[in-house]
């Protein structure tokens, strides 16, 4: 199963940099989809690295 890892960063006015301001983790296409879209009114303040992060396969052993 494949996770949707948002990490996002705020721009800081003062120090001219990104400061981390959280993390979110989507678990689907859609539901990541949904909540940019949620988030386009504030793309000019924040920034967002986007990553999978891979689970593996659960296997029922007898």
């Amino acid at each position: 199963m494949t996770e949707w890892v948002v990490i996002r960063y705020k721009f800081n006015e003062i120090t001219k940099c990104w400061e981390y301001d959280g993390v979110t983790i989507l678990g689907s296409d859609e539901l990541l989809l949904e909540y940019l879209r949620s988030q386009a009114g504030s793309v000019l303040h924040y920034r967002y690295e986007i990553t999978t992060m891979l689970r593996p396969e659960r296997r029922d052993v007898e």
